[in-house]
């Protein structure tokens, strides 16, 4: 999962704005603004919960908007398995011998997958 640095705004100086995901309480504290001079208040977090309590909270698109295009931080890098991988016990031996997998934890094609999924491979000839 891509994690995303984003910036957010609202038209005042400074405000500090608390907010709740779930149960959990969230503190947005925007600053550096100047509204005689039409700059907003900002606040840029990579936090998700923080990004999940604004962007899920009613004042988000009425009063605090989105500034810019968020930025990826970590893009998902994916390896490329080799292409003689076909089934379940090529991909079970490849797992083995190249991340050092423990045999036993990986004889389900469920465990097998999300050991996959885990690891970020990508399986271009695999057949389940």
């Amino acid at each position: 999962m891509t994690n995303y640095l984003k910036t957010y705004k609202i038209h005042e100086n400074e405000a500090v704005i608390r907010l709740e995901l779930g149960n959990v309480p969230v503190k947005c504290h925007f600053k550096n603004g100047n509204v005689r001079i039409g700059e907003w208040a900002k606040l840029t977090t990579a936090n998700m919960i923080v990004q999940k309590a604004i962007e899920q909270s009613e004042l988000f698109g009425n009063s605090i908007f989105l500034d810019g295009k968020p930025i990826p931080l970590e893009e998902e890098k994916k390896t490329i398995a080799p292409a003689n991988i076909t089934n379940v016990q090529q991909l079970r031996d490849y797992l083995v011998n190249e991340y050092g997998c423990d045999r036993t934890k990986i004889a389900s094609p469920n465990a097998l997958k999300a050991k996959v999924s885990e690891i970020g491979l990508e399986l271009p000839n695999m057949t389940w």
